[in-house]
């Protein structure tokens, strides 16, 4: 009892000590390269928002045959609330896994060593990823080969429906990582956690238990310095007999035959195929309150603005129309990267009056 109350003071006077120093600002998505001397720490702030889901890893190097004794917490803004703390054990790694965000503000995480393990400074990485803001987005059967550096998380995203089973297959390619695999639902809760043996990782059939979009989190388990792997998606979808994602009925429903593909959109509302399904609309309505609730237009004295947020990978073309009837193409085709994107036309040029963002 005695360790434990000496260890918690020893936690809060450094963690005062080095708020009196100054944080380093980061954002989510980033990896650290950082070094903690021992009974060091080191302090990140970054901005998170209410309901935003957060996982963090961090893994130290191997300083003279030790192991670092890596620790890290959170704290939301204003320090009121502690969030989370996790320390190595066996390897010489912690994570925070799934953290949901309470408030808007700035967030602190503390990454520091246990105070006895280091001999020296020592090297240690740092990731911190939003998991419900995907890299990639998968439709059902397919493949992803990836790379990952020591201490990367890749977030995958998918459209899941309610009744769906889904089964995961990971296996590693070059280099030595053990792949680990966590599966959260819409809601943010993780609901399925599994790691990987000799490279190889292949999940339950785990069935879906509401409609919504899925992450699928990947990271390696070994602490090694980099390697590769291959991720196949597998959705079986009830009364789909020809393996598209697409129940029969609804492809029947609304394109009179079974050739309708999951990654088409084909009525430019920029949601696909599979989405629709899942989300129960009709894919060849053109609806603007679908997909686009963080689009703006706003007419300026010189031109129109367009702004959208776009996701990584995708791409996009702004088309423009007098008549809400005859589309053109405004500009070239461009790719997102989950940021704001913003397109100006000059007002009257070719008389276009109504403007639109599709995915070609």
């Amino acid at each position: 009892m005695k360790r434990i109350v000496t260890k918690a003071l020893w936690i809060v006077m450094l963690f005062l000590l080095q708020k009196a120093q100054s944080a380093t600002q980061v954002q989510l998505g980033e990896t650290l390269n950082t070094t903690v001397d021992r009974g060091g720490a080191r302090v990140f702030n970054f901005l998170g928002r209410e309901g935003q889901v957060i996982s963090v890893a961090a893994i130290g190097n191997q300083v003279v045959h030790q192991t670092p004794g890596v620790v890290i917490q959170l704290l939301s803004p204003n320090d009121t609330v502690h969030l989370g703390t996790d320390r190595s054990r066996l390897l010489n790694a912690a994570r925070l896994d799934q953290i949901v965000l309470p408030e808007d503000g700035e967030y602190t995480l503390i990454f520091s060593d246990d105070g006895h393990s280091f001999l020296r400074d020592a090297t240690a990485w740092l990731t911190i990823v939003d998991v419900q803001s995907p890299d990639d987005f998968l439709t059902p059967n397919t493949e992803r080969t990836n790379a990952l550096q020591i201490s990367d998380m890749d977030v995958y995203g998918f459209e899941g429906k309610e009744g769906e089973t889904v089964i995961v297959h990971i296996e590693t390619g070059e280099g030595t990582i053990q792949p680990y695999l966590s599966i959260v639902a819409p809601d943010g809760k993780s609901i399925h956690e599994l790691a990987g043996n000799d490279g190889v990782l292949e999940s339950n059939a785990i069935q879906l238990s509401m409609n919504g979009s899925y992450s699928l989190l990947v990271r390696d388990a070994s602490g090694a310095e980099k390697g590769s792997y291959k991720l196949t998606l597998d959705i079986q979808v009830p009364g789909d007999s020809d393996g598209d994602g697409l129940a029969d009925d609804w492809e029947l429903r609304f394109f009179e035959n079974l050739e309708a593909d999951a990654e088409r959109d084909p009525d430019k509302d920029m949601i696909d195929n599979r989405t629709e399904f899942v989300r129960g609309t009709n894919p060849l309505v053109f609806d603007p309150s679908i997909g686009q609730e963080d689009s703006t237009i706003s007419i300026q004295v010189e031109s129109v603005s367009v702004e959208f947020l776009s996701l990584k990978g995708k791409r996009y073309q702004l088309e423009g129309t007098a008549d809400l009837r005859n589309w053109v193409a405004v500009g070239g085709v461009f790719t997102g990267n989950n940021q704001i994107i913003k397109q100006s036309v000059p007002v009257g040029e070719g008389n276009l009056r109504y403007f639109r963002v599709v995915q070609p």
